[in-house]
Parts: C-alpha cells; sequence; structure tokens
C-alpha cells in the first residue's frame, strides 16, 4: 500500500517551492506448514513501513544566478516475528537458562537424518533506520559555461536486531550415540 502528497507553490516568478511526503506499508503473513509452532518452513510474520518527506527551495536571483536548497528525510521500519514469538522454552521441560536472553520462542532441534525442528536461526528480526539529506547550492552561468558550487550533509542512523539462536539451539549429530566417538566407522 502507498500514499504520496505532492505540494507545488510559486511565490513569486523567482521563488519556487516543492515538497513531498511518501507513505509506504505492508505485511506479509505466511502459512504454517506443519501446523505447528515447530515448524521451521517460514521466518514468520513480516511488516514494513516507509515514510518519506522532501523540501525543496529554488531561487532564480538574476539570469545568471540561481541558489538552491533541499532537505529530504527517509524513516524506515521492518520487522519479522516467527510465529513461536512468546512460547516458553521451559514448558518442554527445559531449565529457565533458555529465558535469560529475554526472547521466549520455540527452540531449534536438529537432529542428523532427520527434518530440523523450531524456529530457525536469525529469524527474529527488528530494524529502524532513518536518514537525513541536506543540499545546498549555487549555480552561476558565465558566459558558456556554468559553475556550480554547494555542499551536500547526510546523517543515517541504523538500529538493527538480529540475534542468532536466542531461544535455544540443540544439536544432535552420530558421533553422540556411536560406541567409539573417536572413530567413523563405529
Amino acid at each position: 500500500d502507498q500514499m504520496d502528497v505532492k505540494l507545488d507553490h510559486n511565490f513569486r516568478e523567482k521563488s519556487r517551492f516543492t515538497s513531498r511526503y511518501s507513505l509506504n506499508w505492508g505485511g506479509s503473513v505466511p502459512p504454517l506448514l506443519l501446523g505447528n509452532l515447530a515448524d521451521n518452513s517460514t521466518n514468520g510474520d513480516s511488516s514494513s513501513r516507509t515514510q518519506n518527506f522532501v523540501f525543496d527551495f529554488t531561487r532564480i536571483q538574476n539570469p545568471t544566478t540561481i541558489f538552491e536548497f533541499r532537505w529530504g528525510l527517509l524513516r524506515q521500519r521492518a520487522n519479522t516475528n516467527p510465529k513461536s514469538l512468546g512460547f516458553d522454552q521451559t514448558t518442554l521441560g527445559l531449565p529457565s537458562v533458555y529465558l535469560t536472553s529475554g526472547v521466549k520462542m520455540f527452540p531449534t532441534f536438529t537432529v542428523e537424518g532427520y527434518q530440523e525442528l523450531g524456529q530457525v536461526g536469525y529469524g527474529l528480526i527488528a530494524r529502524g533506520d532513518s536518514m537525513n539529506d541536506v543540499t545546498g547550492n549555487v549555480v552561476k552561468i558565465i558566459g558558456g559555461h556554468n559553475l556550480k558550487v554547494g555542499v551536500e550533509a547526510r546523517f543515517m542512523l541504523l538500529n538493527y536486531l538480529q540475534p542468532g539462536y536466542p531461544q535455544g539451539h540443540m544439536s544432535f549429530n552420530r558421533a553422540i550415540t556411536m560406541e567409539d566417538p573417536n572413530s567413523s566407522s563405529s
């Protein structure tokens, strides 16, 4: 889904103002193919929201001199929440140490030779970005030449959360049950 609003205004013959605001949002809710919280066929439900605002002012001082100023702001949020978010690992009989990360999700169980159960790693994502952009310049026309002098500054902020396996990851391979774990022929 998207929405855009734009405003143009000429103050006088020599001064012009333009502004625009855009909003974009969306989401995705994939199904659980196995039908329960141990399903690892999906990373989870995702959503995003992006906002953009631009302000532009142009002044024609005289036929050979133009001043331009522009400011832009971009903000974005994107989240992915695993289907099992909120599941208490201790209900499976696991010790409370699995809750110390502060994230409650179905743990991951990997048994060699079998389908993995539980939330895939790095599935919990929370992201929030912000960027400010300021530009100012002067254009001077001298004879057949255009001389443009200006400055630009960008301020970029990034907030990002994506823990690996905060819910716990148990992995079991054949070496655990071998008669001699140091020999591959057992």
